[in-house]
């Protein structure tokens, strides 16, 4: 019996964010009057998607199996998006 291929790190870390950010949509539905703490949990929701997309390229540079050519690379297209400092 072979065991189960494993799931590469840096695309659990992907998973994580996609269900923060289902979260936050989810959350988006919250009624302010009668759920006065939706404000929160759409809050929490989400401020975790952000900080979970930011260390997908951490994930991605700590994995073993991805040569330091395509660490660097993605390190370096990291540092020229716009957007990811925002995040």
């Amino acid at each position: 019996m072979t065991d189960p291929p494993t799931v590469p790190a840096y695309l659990q870390q992907v998973a994580r964010a996609y269900r923060f950010l289902d979260r936050f949509k989810n959350a988006m539905t919250f009624n302010f009057p009668a759920d006065p703490n939706g404000i929160n949990e759409l809050e929490d929701n989400l401020w975790a998607f952000f900080q979970n997309c930011w260390h997908v390229k951490d994930w991605l540079r700590n994995d073993p199996n991805i040569s330091k050519d395509i660490k660097d690379e993605i390190w370096d297209q990291v540092k020229a998006n716009p957007y990811l400092p925002i995040v």
